[in-house]
């Protein structure tokens, strides 16, 4: 079969499909509505929970490339009610989140933070040494920033650890993993936690 004439079949299949599911979503109830939304957002969050760290930086920038081709050709009153209607959201989640949530949120936003300043501590670092060391000092110098650009590295394979939880991982045999004794129990599910674990992250993605 022709290119030509496989593309229009699959476009007119793809337009039928499209219309079909129109149809049945105009005959929805609103219990069904909601059910479907609600399993659509469950099966999304698993995703993002088991979604590994490459193919999450892969996801965002694709995100951010159509985001970006988007935005360019986005009206001024477009951009605001955008802008509010965003605004709007993010107050209305704000309200509904709970409080072992919030915590988590809370956390995690600490550790992006903390970890984009470390980076551009280094960055800024590095500039200025280098443009003060001779060859030989740079050449040091690249040695120290890498083995410290190595640790944070390794440090990244924790970030969201939490999130990403599978009884099937044995953190207990990675070097720098020192957890000590889950002796703690949370005040949220009664989970045993340990000392030091950030409230909420022992009953996060279905744990508990």
């Amino acid at each position: 079969m022709p290119n030509r004439k496989r593309s229009m079949l699959c476009s007119k299949r793809n337009a039928l499909l499209k219309q079909r599911k129109r149809e049945l979503r105009s005959q929805e109830t609103p219990e069904a509505r909601e059910a479907r939304l609600a399993a659509q957002r469950s099966r999304d969050q698993r995703s993002l929970l088991e979604e590994s760290a490459e193919a999450r930086q892969a996801r965002l920038a694709a995100q951010r490339r159509r985001d970006q081709c988007s935005l360019l050709d986005e009206p001024v009153e477009v951009r605001q009610a955008r802008l509010a209607s965003m605004r709007i959201r993010n107050q209305h989640s704000l309200l509904q989140e709970s409080a072992e949530t919030r915590q988590a949120r809370l956390a995690t936003q600490r550790s992006r933070n903390q970890r984009s300043l470390l980076e551009k501590r280094v960055e800024a670092r590095r500039a200025h040494l280098a443009a003060q060391c001779s060859p030989h000092q740079q050449s040091s110098l690249e040695e120290s920033l890498e083995v410290r650009e190595n640790r944070l590295a390794r440090g990244a394979f924790w970030m969201r650890a939490g999130f990403r939880y599978s009884p099937a991982d044995d953190f207990s045999n990675h070097l720098d993993m020192a957890l000590g004794k889950m002796d703690r129990e949370c005040q949220f599910r009664q989970a045993k936690k340990w000392a030091d674990e950030a409230a909420g992250l022992c009953c996060s993605g279905g744990k508990v």
